[in-house]
């Protein structure tokens, strides 16, 4: 599975600098494992969502059902240094409540969710 096909290949970029996010709007974006290109309007909106909410929720149903969250974790100087990821079956209950684990991986690093 390609990282951007991930939460937290999503964070990264959606946090990163203005140069590192053109590089990657301007490279060729595919979902995996279902390889469909994805414009960079389409990205770029994307990425505005993850920064908006602070986290990356993606749901895949192959190769299997999977439901991952992620959340940008800053270092001392507020650059987003990691993206630490957690995952289940979507169809678990209470999955408005793993959501809002990527909130509390920020809470509990001590870091801020990106501004």
């Amino acid at each position: 599975m390609p990282l951007r096909s991930t939460g937290a290949g999503q964070v990264l970029p959606a946090f990163s600098g203005s140069a590192e996010q053109q590089a990657c709007l301007d490279r060729a974006w595919r979902t995996g494992p279902e390889d469909v290109p994805i414009p960079a309007g389409e990205l770029r909106q994307a990425l505005a969502e993850v920064r908006r909410r602070g986290c990356a929720t993606v749901v895949r149903a192959r190769p299997g059902p999977l439901m991952s969250v992620a959340a940008p974790i800053q270092d001392g100087g507020g650059t987003v240094a990691a993206a630490p990821a957690v995952g289940s079956a979507p169809a678990m209950p209470g999955s408005g409540s793993f959501r809002r684990s990527g909130h509390v991986i920020q809470r509990h690093s001590g870091a801020a969710p990106p501004r």
